[in-house]
């Protein structure tokens, strides 16, 4: 195998052994060996996404992740998806704002099938004219669908609501006026600016030993060359604060959305402020605000946060359904509890529930392989490194109760408040 460097190794107290390595292209690999496991996960995460797209770009990111599954000069399409689905596996791929993700999940003894094809398609796409056309009808569907569903276009009018300009208000897919301009010359030229060695990595988590897996990965990665990346610019730019918003739409429910701006990754409160929204109305059925409107009132089916922190930027929602004249009450009710949060420190019990919960919820999620590897991908290219687990528990640990009350004094103040509220039209 040829190498130009290899990073050290370590046995981490949650029995898996991490491998480090540079193949001869300068593509990094990261390895988690799990041997508990007969499958193996494979990832190609790039650090581009929608928010690297420039004016005319709307929506490319996703249109290319797209078309790299069209064709390449070695494969046609059903060749690309049989490579690994012929052996009982899945191959995938998302878009984010950030980030763009090929991976494949199958048993451990059919990694190098797999790999060759996700360096086959992200390096080597056709880009042909036909396809582009089949896909812009495809997507110009996959908008219409999101769009026709309330409970996804809201977050996507949020998101806008927010950062009224800069592309993380934009959504991922674009718009179907823009998807009609892309061409082969503008996928390539996207192609070529974000589809590069040094803004990628190569993440694999499975029952796969790393001596093997550096020898198949320098096979099918060791000989690509591409030029360097630009580093993203699109940074965001302070705007003026628009409230509250109502939209109308052919529906019988409300659907809300009360929030705004948080902290990005590398500020060290979104830690605290990840416990306090999973507090608030995490996905735990013992949640403030499921336990508050739906258990004790019976005001909403469904009633959550959610928090998106960005590499120099954060959105944070409460989103809600109910009918109509279920609105101002679950308004006050949510307003009430923001204010509760804000103005008095948890306390000591209530703070080691929380931190408790936490990290209960951390290591159930480190049980699943998939989610280490493009969780370890995002964080090499985010933070230069991957946080083990016992580094997160850490983390949540160090938690206090003045970091608690800090971080809902700056997130939650009224403010800076925004309301989103989708309206069902009278029939």
């Amino acid at each position: 195998m040829a190498l130009k460097k290899a990073g050290g190794e370590k046995i981490s107290t949650e029995g898996i052994e991490i491998h480090q390595a540079v193949l001869s292209s300068g593509l990094r690999v990261f390895h988690q060996e799990i041997t508990s496991t007969r499958a193996v996960h494979c990832g190609l995460i790039v650090d581009a996404g929608s928010r690297d797209e420039r004016a005319g770009e709307q929506g490319m990111a996703h249109f290319l992740e797209h078309m790299v599954f069209k064709g390449t000069l070695k494969r046609k399409t059903y060749q690309i998806l049989n490579a690994v689905e012929s052996a009982g596996g899945e191959l995938n791929a998302y878009t984010s704002k950030e980030k763009t993700c090929i991976y494949a999940s199958l048993q451990a003894r059919e990694i190098a099938p797999a790999l060759d094809v996700i360096s086959d398609i992200v390096f080597h796409p056709l880009f042909l004219e036909k396809e582009i056309a089949k896909e812009k009808q495809v997507i110009a569907e996959e908008i219409d669908m999101y769009r026709d569903n309330p409970e996804e276009s809201i977050f996507e009018d949020f998101d806008k609501l927010v950062f009224p300009t800069g592309n993380l208000g934009k959504p991922i897919l674009g718009t179907k006026r823009t998807i009609q301009t892309f061409s082969k010359a503008k996928l390539e030229h996207f192609h070529k600016r974000c589809y590069t060695l040094d803004k990628m990595i190569l993440s694999v988590a499975g029952n796969v030993n790393m001596s093997d897996l550096t020898q198949q990965a320098e096979k099918y990665f060791g000989t690509v060359k591409t030029g360097k990346g630009n580093k993203r610019k699109n940074s965001v730019k302070p705007q003026g604060l628009i409230h509250s918003r109502e939209v109308e739409y052919s529906g019988n429910q409300v659907h809300c959305i009360m929030g705004g701006k948080s902290y990005p990754l590398h500020q060290g409160k979104f830690v605290a402020f990840h416990l306090l929204s999973n507090y608030l109305g995490g996905a735990a059925g013992n949640s403030k605000l499921n336990m508050q409107v739906r258990e004790n009132k019976g005001l909403s089916y469904s009633i959550y946060t959610f928090y998106q922190p960005y590499l120099d930027d954060g959105v944070w929602g409460v989103y809600f359904a109910c009918e109509p004249k279920n609105t101002g009450r679950i308004q006050r009710i949510v307003q009430q509890e923001l204010k509760e949060l804000r103005i008095k420190k948890p306390g000591t019990a209530l703070l080691n529930r929380i931190k408790k919960q936490a990290r209960g919820q951390l290591i159930l999620g480190n049980e699943y392989p998939q989610t280490l590897m493009l969780s370890a991908g995002k964080n090499i290219l985010d933070f230069n490194r991957n946080q083990s687990l016992v580094e997160m528990l850490e983390l949540v640990d160090k938690v206090t109760e003045k970091d608690l009350l800090e971080a809902a004094e700056f997130a939650f103040n009224p403010q800076f408040l925004q309301t989103l509220t989708y309206l069902p039209t009278a029939e």
